[in-house]
């Protein structure tokens, strides 16, 4: 396996992880948020992440699999998933300080 391969392997795999996650408490989360009100709270943010991983996760199995299979295109999945990355951090940073 080439080692571009394996890192996106890795990422991909994270980010998927990180995705189901999300996703899982977020099921709990609707599903509990009658007994407990103070989930309410969280939801919103709740969902952006679960979005924001979503779309990560899915760019960077794209990035994988043209790495793989080496089509044409890997490049542009490459830097999709370099801008999608820049993105995640800048959005995470942003959430998590209310803003400022």
């Amino acid at each position: 396996m080439r080692p571009l391969a394996f890192i996106l392997g890795v990422v991909a795999g994270s980010a998927l992880a990180i995705f189901v996650c999300l996703a899982m408490v977020l099921v709990v989360f609707l599903l509990l948020r009658a007994e407990h009100p103070e989930f309410d709270a969280e939801l919103p943010t709740l969902v952006r992440f679960t979005a924001l991983f979503a779309v990560y996760s899915a760019i960077s199995l794209v990035g994988l699999i043209g790495q793989l299979r080496s089509k044409p295109w890997k490049g542009w999945a490459l830097a999709g998933l370099l801008a999608w990355s820049v993105i995640v951090v800048l959005a995470t940073r942003f959430w998590l300080s209310g803003g400022r």
